[in-house]
């Protein structure tokens, strides 16, 4: 529970508590229960190499940078049902299915959003570097988690659970070419989406990313299912076994992003 006195939070907004029905109980010094939400999808975000890009700009450059950058975010979010949790840096996280439920839609919006952020990042330039090609990995995982607001001078709707960690880990051991989404599936689990095939790969991921971890989105057994089960105009291919620190030894796939593909998924994008 997390009681607010009204005048502590008279301008309390729903960009930090989530809603306005949130942001209104906070004004009028109501309790705010913790919720638990059964399946929600989380979309988690990093700009390759952004401490090596950041290096040659100014302070004032890298905020100009990372304001036009996320701006194509937010305005793919403002397109659907996604509520846009906070942005750390050069990482951005996203959610579906919260704090407004909307039964399984939440992996359709957080996938479309996806494919749309990645087609609008191929033309995008950084003012004062043109030249520098901006690329990204995207983590997506489906999952039960909770929601609340926390805080008391600064009150902020804060996501917790493992499905928020493992959707972390779906993104920094992101791949490749800047035309999939991935799509992660437990070893243990027999995908009736497709057969596990291929060796096995270490996360090696130093911290900072590299230009062959770039461009697709990381998504998990649950999420890989869901998508497959109720929105099959996505398609998903394996990409083999890959040891997720913290979590041992997934199947990943990714969602393939093509002509073909965009046709399918023309009516969510």
């Amino acid at each position: 529970m997390f009681p607010h006195s009204r005048d502590a939070h008279p301008e309390v907004t729903p960009v930090d508590c989530g809603s306005w029905q949130i942001a209104e109980k906070l004004r009028l010094g109501q309790a705010i229960a913790p919720e638990s939400f059964d399946s929600v999808s989380i979309f988690f975000s990093d700009i390759v190499s952004f401490t090596e890009l950041s290096s040659k700009c100014s302070p004032m450059q890298v905020v100009d940078f990372l304001n036009e950058f996320y701006t194509v975010f937010d305005s793919k979010i403002e397109e659907r049902d996604v509520y846009k949790v906070e942005t750390i840096g050069d990482a951005y996280l996203c959610v579906s299915g919260l704090p407004h439920r909307n039964g399984t839609d939440h992996i359709k919006e957080i996938c479309s959003m996806s494919v749309t952020i990645l087609k609008d990042l191929r033309n995008f330039r950084i003012m004062h570097m043109p030249t520098e090609r901006v690329m990204i990995r995207i983590g997506v995982h489906t999952g039960p988690c909770v929601a609340g607001v926390v805080g008391l001078a600064m009150p902020k709707y804060c996501l917790f659970g493992d499905t928020v960690n493992t959707a972390s880990r779906m993104e920094s051991n992101g791949k490749g070419e800047p035309t999939r989404v991935e799509c992660t599936i437990a070893s243990t689990y027999t995908s009736e989406i497709g057969g596990i095939s291929g060796g096995c790969a270490f996360d090696e991921d130093d911290g900072n990313g590299s230009s062959d971890k770039a461009g697709k989105v990381h998504m998990s057994e649950q999420a890989a299912v869901l998508l497959a089960d109720k929105y099959p105009e996505f398609r998903t291919e394996p990409r083999g076994e890959v040891i997720i620190k913290g979590k041992g030894v997934m199947s990943t796939f990714w969602l393939v992003i093509d002509d073909e593909s965009d046709s399918q998924m023309s009516q969510y994008i």
